[in-house]
Formats: structure tokens, C-alpha cells, sequence
């Protein structure tokens, strides 16, 4: 009798101890953990990456980006817990892993969220041709006249390549990065 293997993406590789430790780097030095609470911490990231891997759908969204929602919903988590006990008062929203609560701490949110974002395009990058990563790193720098200048090609033509990536970026999630 043949061994049966599990089809699903494993969840514990390089990307995902990359980002945990990047959140956990960043919790660390905005909450003074020292090293007990940081292995905690990391065990819990792991913990609630682990469980959250059942419902993982890879026709919903790629493994990246997955792991990035539970990391960013996780650390929010422990963002409210930090914020409550630095204040010594009640939680006013009751967490709930349903429902978008508000973030005591917007610039960690936005800070998370500027990190997944980076992780996802480079990700992208990666699997481009070289013409059409050269195209996304001068748009990323320049206005697309400016751009379409450097790369010594006419606006047209820009704007008929970008067209013809978007498609790829959207398979990624990355809806509404390239614009006209």
C-alpha cells in the first residue's frame, strides 16, 4: 500500500520564520520583551500560524499572503494585550478573531501591512521576466512618462505593457499597484 502524502504547502518555511521574526523583532523593541516573552511570543506566532493552516485555501490566495493575514491579525492581537496593560485599563472591544476590532496602535498596523506589501511584490518580482522587472522598478521609482524615457521606449508602448501585467498582479492580490 502506497504512503499517502499531504498535498498542502508546508507552512513552516523560510518566508514564514522571516516574517515572524521581523514581527517579533518589532514587538520586542516597541514593548522592551525581554528574552522569555520574546520565545513566548514566537511560539504563540507559530501556534496561531499552525491552526490557521487548515483553513488555508490556495485557490483563494497565495501561501504568502496567508501566512501574512494570520501573522498581521495575530500581532494585533498582542498589540491591544501590550497596549491594555501598559494603561491598567479594560479592553473596551472584546477580541474576536471575526471581527476587525479597532487597532489601539495604527502606526503598527500600517507598518505590518507596509511589510506584507513589500514581501508580495518582491515575491512577484521574482518570477517576472527580466524586461518586465526592469519595467515594474522604473515605475516603482518614476511617473510612466519619465519611465517609458528611461527604459528608451514610447509611452505607448509602457502603457501596453503595463495592461499586459496587470493580470499577473492581480493572480497575486496585488490589485491596483500598477496604474495608468
Amino acid at each position: 500500500m502506497p504512503a499517502t502524502t499531504d498535498a498542502r504547502p508546508s507552512f513552516v518555511n523560510e518566508s514564514a520564520q522571516r516574517r515572524i521574526n521581523y514581527r517579533l523583532g518589532r514587538l520586542a523593541r516597541r514593548y522592551q520583551l525581554g528574552p522569555q516573552d520574546r520565545q513566548d511570543l514566537r511560539q504563540d506566532l507559530w501556534l496561531a500560524l499552525l491552526r490557521a493552516s487548515r483553513r488555508f485555501d490556495p485557490a483563494r490566495c497565495p501561501i504568502e499572503r496567508f501566512v501574512g493575514m494570520v501573522l498581521n491579525r495575530h500581532c494585533k492581537h498582542h498589540v491591544r494585550q501590550f497596549a491594555q496593560a501598559r494603561t491598567n485599563r479594560p479592553q473596551q472591544v472584546a477580541w474576536d478573531h471575526r471581527m476587525e476590532a479597532v487597532l489601539l496602535d495604527p502606526q503598527a498596523e500600517a507598518d505590518l501591512r507596509h511589510v506584507d506589501l513589500r514581501h508580495d511584490v518582491q515575491a512577484l518580482l521574482a518570477q517576472l521576466p527580466r524586461p518586465q522587472r526592469r519595467l515594474c522598478k522604473a515605475l516603482m521609482h518614476r511617473p510612466p512618462y519619465q519611465a517609458a524615457r528611461h527604459l528608451g521606449i514610447s509611452a505607448s508602448t509602457l502603457y501596453r505593457q503595463i495592461r499586459r501585467l496587470r493580470p499577473r498582479f492581480a493572480e497575486a492580490g496585488l490589485d491596483g499597484i500598477l496604474r495608468d
